[in-house]
């Protein structure tokens, strides 16, 4: 008996001998599959030592509002909300299609064109969405406010004119070319620019002197343009041209692509106030986007898609 004992005790010593670079098995039940508990390593732990002195970076992000066009509810409304998508107001909150919103200089309210009965007309809006009027009766699209905050230039059938901002004092001041469309005025005050469909095979970007009456082909031409706004400060202009989004000098010279080497479409740009940024439509594979970038073609940054489809963008001026 004492044999046997020793060479059980022998038996099990070989055997955990063998098995002990094995992984481990446990069994649940005489009928379950086997469960493999994989043997861990442990990995060395790398100390990493901070650089003294070092700066961290700071990225110079849009801030401010913006106003814009869309149908989330199934009829187009103007909606104002922060530029990272907070705080989201729809300011017409009307029945009716309501789009292309411009602000007052000192953005405080908000002019827009309003689908009313079977035509566009002319609405305003405080920028809290209260006091809302309509200001036309016989048709209106696309206004602009005037700098000083005292008329509204707009479109009425294929000619531009100029209202008081209440509605009042109506009167042309072109009608003779050939589709005018989308008057935007100067920082100025002593031009309105817009486009005509003048220039054979496309529309070209032109400008009217106020005082003189003189209209002038401001560039843009072969390039289709459509909408687009000036910096605050006058010196350039950004468009739309040719699904691009296009930068010139004020007086129509050094016309450049922003978005060519980007891979983005662009459309209706906006300034914002302090001239560092220009916001912008582009079309995605899916769906509208706004995206941001600096004047000289960087800094691409795209704002919160919580409420596409996006239209018509304006900037607000700071109160």
């Amino acid at each position: 008996m004492q044999f046997s004992y020793k060479c059980i005790l022998l038996i099990f010593l070989i055997l955990g001998l063998t098995s002990c670079n094995q992984e481990a098995i446990i069994t649940l039940a005489p009928s379950s599959t086997p469960v493999v508990i994989p043997t861990i390593k442990a990995t060395p732990t790398t100390e990493i030592t901070p650089t003294i002195g070092a700066t961290p970076t700071t990225i110079d992000v849009p801030t401010g509002k913006i106003a814009f066009t869309s149908d989330m509810d199934g009829d187009a409304e103007i909606y104002v909300m922060d530029i990272d998508g907070s705080n989201l107001i729809n300011v017409s909150n009307r029945t009716g299609w309501d789009e292309s919103p411009t602000w007052s200089p000192d953005g405080t309210q908000l002019a827009f064109s309003c689908f009313q009965g079977n035509r566009y007309e002319i609405c305003v809006v405080n920028a809290n969405g209260t006091g809302l009027t309509q200001i036309t009766n016989d048709g209106g699209t696309n206004p602009t406010w005037s700098p000083d905050g005292t008329q509204i230039a707009f479109n009425k059938g294929e000619g531009i004119y100029l209202m008081n901002v209440d509605g009042s004092g109506q009167r042309a001041i072109i009608e003779e070319m050939k589709e005018e469309s989308n008057p935007v005025w100067s920082p100025d005050g002593k031009n309105i620019i817009f486009t005509a469909f003048e220039i054979p095979g496309g529309s070209g970007i032109y400008s009217l002197d106020i005082q003189s009456g003189e209209v002038s082909l401001l560039g843009g031409e072969g390039s289709l343009p459509g909408t687009y706004a000036w910096s605050p400060d006058g010196t350039k202009l950004v468009f739309s041209c040719l699904n691009q989004l296009c930068l010139m000098n004020g007086d129509g010279s050094g016309q450049i692509s922003l978005t060519e080497t980007l891979g983005i479409d662009g459309d209706k740009p906006t300034w914002s106030p302090d001239g560092k940024w220009i916001a912008f439509i582009s079309r995605g594979s899916d769906k509208w986007r706004i995206f941001a970038l600096q004047p000289d073609g960087t800094g691409l940054f795209e704002l919160p898609d919580d409420y596409t489809p996006y239209h018509d963008l304006a900037w607000q001026p700071q109160p």
